[in-house]
Parts: C-alpha cells; structure tokens; sequence
C-alpha cells in the first residue's frame, strides 16, 4: 500500500469512485484505503454539492432546478472518521460498538475556513456578514 501512496503523490488530485467489492470486508475499503488517503493527503475538505439535475423529478413543493443549489461543506478526518472507536464482546449477545467523534480546533477552524471562503467567492454572504 506504501508504494500505491508515493505513486500517487506525484498527481495533483486524486478521482476515486465508489469503493467496496463483493467479499472485500467494509473495513477494508473505508479504514486502510479511503481513510488512509484522506489522512496521508490531508484532504481535510468534503464537498458535496445538491442540485437538481435535467430532467429529474424535485421531491420539493415549488422547488426548481434554479432554486435548488447548495454545497455541504464537511470536516473529512476527524468526528465519524477519527478512528476513535471499539468493538466489545464481539459475536456474544451483548455485543456493542462504541465511537467517539472529535474535533480540533485546527481542523474546525480550517473547514470553517474553507467553508467561508468558498461562499465569499460565490458571492453568497453580504458585506456585513465578513
């Protein structure tokens, strides 16, 4: 997997589609791939646009394609994805599984950050609100 990383270093973005695959355990794709790339890269920002698409039906009353147009913008290392978890009394009846999420304040502030300017760019916040 090493090799993989110092192959990837050498490109200035990284397109990776859904992962998984039949009989791959879960943990396998999201701990020691997607997560691994997201820490080793520090891709800290987790986009996600919503918008209508042509020709799709809008579950919203009243809602349009013009009036639909929104990014979520997500912290992506730490809280779900920190790692701060446990499995106790794995395949006994009282098995359960914990986690914690956490947030720094270095990863607050750079998202919120991100967040901000980002709006600013599109011309989303006013004056007053800067």
């Amino acid at each position: 997997m090493k090799m993989g990383f110092v192959q990837l270093k050498e490109f200035d973005a990284i397109y990776l589609g859904a992962v998984g695959f039949h009989g791959v355990p879960g943990h396998i794709s999201l701990w020691d791939l997607l997560l691994r790339i997201r820490k080793e890269f520090e891709q800290y920002v987790n986009i996600r646009p919503i918008q209508i698409l042509n020709g799709a039906p809008c579950p919203l009353i009243n809602g349009s394609r013009e009036k639909i147009n929104m990014l979520f913008v997500r912290e992506n290392n730490e809280g779900e994805y920190s790692g701060a978890w446990d499995w106790l009394y794995k395949g006994k009846p009282e098995e359960v599984v914990w986690q914690t999420g956490f947030f720094s304040r270095k990863g607050t502030e750079r998202v919120i950050r991100y967040a901000f300017e980002t709006a600013k760019r599109s011309g989303k916040i006013s004056h007053k609100h800067q």
